[in-house]
């Protein structure tokens, strides 16, 4: 007996705290007390919201743990680029290289060809965990890799 009151004692504190206008207004009139029948058809009613709820977030936490492992496999790879430049555009060679370092690309190698030059560029590739600062990611990662 115990413990079923305070299971629905904690369905009815879970429902204050996901509908608190109406909780309070229900509380607001002690003549009006609900009967076992309202109360056990309130109680399923609260037992299937959580059960929803837990399952989506459940779905949630899978969907970021395989992005997250995702972008873990990604990390420190690169994103190569080459970029030729006409010798009669030799004065647009810095606005271009500014522009070029702008979209995060870094040149690594110039060579001199006939043509003019040969630039060769990389950057990082993009992952979610560039998103994410580092000190909210140190406090998520142990919930995501949990039970993995």
């Amino acid at each position: 007996m115990r413990r079923s009151r305070f299971g629905a004692g904690l369905l009815l504190l879970a429902a204050a705290c996901l509908a608190p206008d109406s909780f309070a207004a229900a509380a607001a009139s002690p003549d009006d007390h609900p009967d076992a029948e309202t109360l056990d058809a309130y109680t399923r009613k609260l037992r299937d919201a959580a059960d929803r709820l837990y399952h989506e977030q459940r779905q949630n936490l899978e969907q970021a743990r395989e992005r997250l492992q995702v972008a873990l496999e990604r990390q420190g790879d690169w994103e190569y680029r080459v970029v030729d430049v006409p010798a009669a555009e030799e004065a647009q060679l810095e606005p271009r290289l500014n522009a070029l370092g702008a979209e995060r690309w870094q040149c690594f190698e110039v060579q001199a060809t006939d043509a003019g030059w040969k630039l060769f560029l990389k950057r990082p590739v993009p992952t979610d965990l560039d998103q994410i600062p580092t000190e909210e990611l140190m406090r998520i990662l142990p919930l995501l890799l949990i039970n993995h």
